[in-house]
């Protein structure tokens, strides 16, 4: 440590609860909708009146496919300024074999029966309730076995 630096302590008052100080909300986007959507300042029209700068917003996608943590920077009384602190997808890799069977399809259902597989010919569900795409492919290649 250089020598002429001098270090003093800070005031106990520069210290606080981050649960007193932050609020963080959650929000999910619907199927679909990407995250530069929730980045807009008008995505926030209907709740720009209780964000305040400093909070910060958990984002998940419907699916949860990706999930991302913002920060309010600005608000005014219809919108607001965000930006993102983090962002992580979570891509599933069902491989070539099941994005290229004709007749099904994996498809989310929303988040009661979550992903699906489904019959193209008739539209029939074979069977849902899988958390995510690559758990639903699995059974799919399962589902085609016993064919």
């Amino acid at each position: 440590m250089n020598a002429e630096m001098k270090i003093s302590a800070f005031a106990p008052v520069n210290l606080e609860s981050a649960e007193y100080r932050v609020t963080t909300y959650y929000h999910t986007l619907e199927m679909d909708e990407p995250l530069e959507a929730a980045l807009e300042p008008e995505y926030w029209t209907h709740v720009a009146r209780i964000l305040r700068p400093g909070n910060e917003i958990r984002i998940d996608a419907a699916d949860y496919s990706f999930c991302a943590l913002l920060k309010v920077r600005s608000t005014s009384r219809i919108s607001a300024t965000v930006d993102v602190i983090w962002s992580k997808s979570f891509k599933d890799h069902v491989g070539p074999e099941v994005d290229n069977v004709t007749g099904f399809e994996i498809k989310w259902r929303g988040p009661k029966a979550k992903f699906g597989i489904i019959r193209v010919s008739d539209g029939e569900v074979v069977r849902d309730g899988y958390d995510t795409r690559e758990i639903a492919a699995d059974a799919l290649r399962e589902y085609l076995k016993a064919l």
